[in-house]
């Protein structure tokens, strides 16, 4: 069994999607930093382990985003049912080709931080 807890980012609080932000060049720099944050946490793994994550789909769509009081960015990272540990996560089966992955992102691949990265900074 899994929990899965999950918050509703309403519109109504000032959560948007990055792709949809009007200053979406800084936003997206807090982003960036918000994903070198994440990259540079470890969890343990069941052995105990300490493990650096990747998200696998950092793409826009996938990045909330709002102004807080005083004009820092608050950054939220969603729909991450590919993450997992650097070197373990693999991309699933049957990628969309519509989206530009970058290079060696693609089915049953490992997803690296590079990737989450390349992801974040493409749609620039």
């Amino acid at each position: 069994m899994h929990e899965v807890q999950m918050d509703f980012l309403a519109a109504e609080e000032g959560w948007q999607m990055l792709q949809d932000r009007s200053d979406i060049v800084s936003a997206r720099g807090a982003a960036l930093k918000a994903l070198a944050r994440v990259h540079g946490l470890q969890m343990l793994d069941a052995g105990g382990i300490a493990r650096r994550m990747v998200l696998g789909d950092a793409r826009d769509s996938n990045v909330m985003v709002r102004t807080m009081q005083g004009g820092g960015v608050e950054v939220w990272f969603v729909d991450m049912d590919w993450a997992g540990f650097e070197g373990e996560a693999r991309y699933p089966p049957f990628m969309s080709p519509m989206v530009a992955w970058p290079d060696g992102a693609s089915d049953g691949e490992l997803i690296t931080q590079q990737h989450d990265t390349l992801l974040l900074v493409s749609a620039e």
